[in-house]
């Protein structure tokens, strides 16, 4: 403010002020996850900076991301200089080539709130040529070994996907960086089969970069081998009786 008088001019005092506000806000407002196999997913990872001076909470609109994407933690408070992580997983239920969700809202008290768009694509899953082949007799197992590969910089926590009632597996794998790990599949037949009628089943590693490795497989069941040889030696007009071990190899009785 300045004084005037006799036509000079004096600075007689100096007004100043300041303004509290929110000022929240994402590192990006836009993540583009490229391709995914169906039945696999994609992480990202996002933040929510806090710049201005008061905190807030936060909340998303959970329905907004349903039913190809989800998003952790759903809801929190952030202070004023802190930094929140957000993991988004894109997991698509359906093929489709331009997976797009727009302006998924974020809820922040006393503000505005912020906007989020996602887009994906999904693709089918492709077997190799190479189909995984099992030979066993009935009620018997054989295994084998699948091999794994991570080529990224994270470790992977790999569930598996079975389709054949006649194969069985670990429910998951952990898969470090740069190591190949070995995945045990075993094929245990409680039916035989014929030329014309094998027994049919694939398996499917989703892998978390989005990617997949799918392996159809094929069983032949052969017939069971003996089971033993009974010799005894009885006298003549006597009566002898034998005890067989017969086994249950159902879950379930069984009825002979």
């Amino acid at each position: 403010v300045m004084l005037e008088s006799s036509g000079l001019s004096q600075p007689l005092f100096v007004v100043s002020g300041s303004c509290h506000g929110i000022e929240i806000n994402l590192d990006t407002d836009h993540i583009p996850f490229g391709a995914v196999v169906l039945q696999s997913q994609s992480n990202r990872r996002i933040l929510l900076l806090n710049t201005g001076d008061i905190g807030a909470r936060f909340k998303w609109d959970m329905e907004k991301f349903t039913p190809d994407f989800t998003i952790s933690p759903v809801e929190g408070y952030i202070s004023p200089g802190m930094e929140i992580p957000f993991d988004i997983t894109f997991c698509p239920k359906q093929t489709n080539r331009d997976i797009r969700y727009e302006k998924i809202p974020c809820a922040i008290e006393g503000s505005k709130p912020i906007l989020l768009t996602l887009t994906g694509t999904c693709i089918e899953q492709v077997p190799l040529k190479e189909v995984l082949h099992f030979t066993t007799t009935v009620r018997n197992q054989e295994s084998r070994q699948i091999t794994l590969h991570n080529r990224t910089t994270t470790p992977w926590l790999v569930r598996p996907i079975i389709d054949g009632e006649h194969w069985s597996g670990a429910n998951t794998i952990s898969i470090e960086p740069g190591h190949p790990r070995h995945y045990e599949l075993t094929y245990a037949p409680l039916r035989m089969t014929t030329d014309a009628a094998k027994h049919h089943g694939s398996i499917f590693f989703p892998f978390p970069d989005g990617n997949g490795l799918l392996y159809n497989l094929l069983g032949t069941a052969d017939p069971p081998k003996q089971a033993g040889t009974v010799y005894q030696e009885v006298p003549c007009k006597t009566s002898h009786t034998e005890l067989l071990r017969v086994t249950n190899w159902l879950r379930r009785p069984q009825r002979y």
